[in-house]
């Protein structure tokens, strides 16, 4: 089922009157569809190395990698730094886990996978983990998979007040593009990001998108009771900020956006989650404070015994604003799962995801503040002019990724590993049979 189908199933399930249920019953069972397809018995099983750093931002997080890889019947070896001395390797029964140090020796991944030789490397550590696997399996003659990490064509910082970060940052990108240009597949998240690899001269690329726990994010993680704690209404507006609000660009935009929305909506209220500081300019607005996550990827912010999770604040409120240009990609699409209405700025990553004017709004970027400002206002007002527009387009919001669910994104890239590991062995064979004709 395509995105535009799936937008008009959805449309005549919402009977106009703010309801949601029949069309999150419609929702739920394409994600039970999804999970019936990803399901392929009778295909041999892959033993795949998964090469895994401790940096927060990592390809979806490596265990729930592993896991959703066992789930389809893969034999998946997890290999990741100790985190301490101390530290022990997980019992589980799904995947093996292996702890190394920081900087291991390319010895040890080759006792390892001598005893049990795997079908497929995947690399989703870049530093020197990353490249010791890689320098390992082309030793060992098995085919390597790298994802590709956002920084590797990010260009180094003129503005820096040292030039010992911009060096250090120029020889880190020339370390990732070592690795991966010694891979036999490169795996990119969207087509946008697979054309400025092939414009950085690398090839093999195929599109890998992360997948999502689309149970975890949820619009019926919204909380009735937490906006209860927040003194409103179920009706009411609330206006969401993910990040930092130190840059005075950030805080021209909310406050713009908060007069346009309190014009409308007088009871409406801002919601900032992870904003540390929060300026004078911003506390007139009395903004409500959500959890403060510091650097955790998206997907680890789970609750605790006190604190809700992401996905729970994020689907209590509305409308979602992304105003800065270096926002996390991965906060998009998680958005979109909770049902939130996001205004963004027009770059490649949103309109991977956003389709402007049916599940979000995208705004052309300008250098001056204030027009970058009234251009926010703009999309805010055609989105507040009719009173359904905002809840078509929050239940537009969650059908639009739905093709990201964990499951399918790891059938996905199971099958790019047995495409890859077939092809080496293709390869290995003519190599071979090369051999025995020379000789």
């Amino acid at each position: 089922m395509n995105d535009r189908l799936r937008y008009d199933a959805l449309d005549s399930a919402f009977d106009g009157d703010g309801s949601f249920d029949s069309a999150f019953e419609s929702m739920d069972s394409e994600f039970q569809e999804l999970d019936r397809l990803v399901a392929r018995p009778g295909a041999p099983s892959l033993h795949i190395a998964l090469v895994a750093g401790n940096a927060p931002g990592a390809f979806p997080l490596a265990p729930e990698l592993a896991e959703d890889l066992c789930l389809l019947g893969q034999r998946v070896q997890l290999i990741r730094p100790r985190k301490h001395k101390w530290e022990q390797p997980d019992s589980t029964e799904r995947f093996q886990e292996v702890l190394l140090p920081r900087h291991p020796s390319p010895a040890r991944l080759v006792y390892h996978w001598g005893q049990n030789r795997p079908d497929i490397v995947f690399i989703l550590d870049s530093g020197y983990l990353g490249w010791a696997a890689t320098h390992t399996a082309r030793q060992m003659g098995l085919p390597v998979c790298v994802s590709y990490s956002g920084r590797l064509t990010q260009p180094a910082n003129p503005t820096s007040q040292r030039l010992t970060d911009r060096w250090q940052q120029k020889l880190a990108q020339g370390w990732q593009r070592h690795i991966c240009r010694s891979a036999h597949a490169l795996l990119a998240n969207t087509f946008t990001d697979a054309q400025t690899l092939r414009s950085q001269g690398l090839y093999n690329i195929k599109i890998a998108p992360r997948g999502i726990d689309l149970h975890q994010w949820h619009p019926r993680q919204r909380s009735l009771s937490l906006r209860h704690q927040w003194g409103i209404r179920a009706d009411t507006p609330v206006l969401a900020h993910l990040g930092p609000v130190d840059d005075p660009l950030t805080v021209h935009c909310l406050r713009t956006a908060m007069a346009k929305l309190l014009d409308r909506h007088p009871q409406a209220r801002l919601l900032l989650i992870d904003a540390g500081r929060i300026p004078t300019r911003l506390q007139a607005l009395r903004p409500l404070r959500g959890e403060d996550w510091r650097d955790q990827p998206l997907g680890r912010r789970g609750g605790g015994d006190r604190k809700l999770s992401l996905a729970a604040l994020l689907a209590s409120a509305d409308l979602l604003l992304i105003p800065r240009p270096d926002a996390r990609p991965e906060l998009i699409p998680h958005a979109l799962a909770c049902g939130l209405a996001v205004i963004a700025r027009r770059n490649d990553v949103s309109q991977t995801f956003i389709e402007d004017g049916h599940n979000g709004y995208l705004v052309d970027t300008d250098d001056d503040d204030q027009v970058q400002a009234g251009r926010y206002v703009d999309a805010l007002n055609d989105l507040l002019l009719h009173p359904t527009a905002l809840p078509r387009l929050r239940l537009r919001a969650p059908a639009s990724v739905a093709h990201l669910e964990r499951s399918h994104a790891a059938d996905l890239l199971v099958r790019i590993f047995r495409e890859t590991a077939q092809g080496h062995a293709r390869c290995q064979r003519a190599a071979q049979g090369l051999v025995v004709m020379l000789d």
